[in-house]
């Protein structure tokens, strides 16, 4: 039996933090509410699920449904780009990106919106 697929729930607010990051890691922003399992994506969702509960500020049930995952893969997600931040010999790409969607999600959220709606702009 094939397994059935979550409900995702639509927030803009959340829908624009995936946007962000999904600009900036350089992966499809589809990817990141999918069932896909490459590195890449992952660690953008990750991301992305990690800004969701730091600036969104609603229970990870609730960041899990925007995403169409359980609230333990957002509980999850949010501790590996925890120990990322602490780690110093992390991977210096992903911290790049980490910073960088951290610059961009702090300022008008209006704005990058309006950016990230022209195909030809790139962040990053």
């Amino acid at each position: 039996m094939p397994r059935r697929r979550r409900k995702i729930v639509v927030d803009t607010r959340v829908g624009v933090i995936i946007l962000i990051v999904a600009k900036v890691c350089g992966v499809n922003s589809s990817g990141l509410t999918e069932r896909t399992f490459t590195g890449e994506i992952c660690w953008a969702r990750h991301l992305a699920m990690f800004f969701s509960m730091k600036y969104v500020v609603k229970s990870s049930n609730y960041v899990g449904s925007c995403f169409g995952v359980n609230h333990t893969t957002v509980l999850y997600a949010r501790k590996v780009v925890a120990d990322m931040i602490n780690t110093i010999e992390y991977d210096q790409e992903k911290q790049q990106q980490y910073r960088r969607c951290e610059d961009l999600i702090r300022i008008d959220p209006a704005f990058v919106f309006r950016r990230l709606a022209r195909p030809e702009t790139t962040i990053g």
